[in-house]
């Protein structure tokens, strides 16, 4: 936990997310950086003052049978950035094919309902069908490997994928701007 602090001081994203955390750290994460947070089945976001929630949406996403225990969510935070509505998504899909393309279903229904501006960070194998087909963008590309930032309505300024600390899930972060 001390190194996500550190690299999150060091950084002071207004937006974060971040996978394979749980629900105590990313609360105290939250807490000690004055940040807004939300949080389901292994994922965080986290905002700061520049985005203003308005709904929590934090629906789990299909699981297997075979594997109740083995969920994960799909976070939804509605709210606006600067004048304009936005939506913020974080999940981690499945690595199995027979797994994730139940997931990738259930995702892509509810990233269908909002024709607001849209940022989903994800962990999507790379050889998965993704989400270009909705007027999202793959804002990191080939250099990230599983981890995901795709884009709709934002002008990217900047988005990356950084070191894991210490054995946490990847962070990934964004700085954006609503396209007007």
């Amino acid at each position: 936990m001390r190194s996500l602090a550190a690299y999150f001081a060091k950084h002071d994203p207004a937006l974060f997310a971040i996978c394979e955390i749980d629900a105590g750290d990313a609360l105290a994460l939250a807490t000690r950086f004055a940040r807004e947070w939300a949080y389901r089945g292994g994922q965080a976001l986290f905002w700061n003052a520049s985005f203003r929630a308005r709904e929590v949406r934090d629906p789990y996403l299909p699981f297997a049978a075979a594997k109740p225990f083995d969920r994960r969510g799909l976070l939804r935070v509605d709210g606006r950035l600067g004048p304009v509505g936005a939506a913020l998504y974080a999940t981690q899909f499945a690595g199995e094919r027979h797994r994730r393309i139940p997931e990738l279903r259930f995702a892509r229904a509810h990233m269908r309902s909002t024709q607001a501006p849209a940022l989903l960070f994800a962990h999507l194998a790379r050889r998965a069908i993704a989400f270009e087909d909705l007027g999202f963008t793959d804002v990191l590309g080939a250099t990230a490997g599983n981890e995901r930032v795709y884009a709709r309505g934002f002008a990217v300024e900047s988005a990356r994928l950084d070191d894991a600390p210490l054995g946490l899930g990847s962070p990934l972060r964004a700085r954006v701007r609503p396209i007007v």
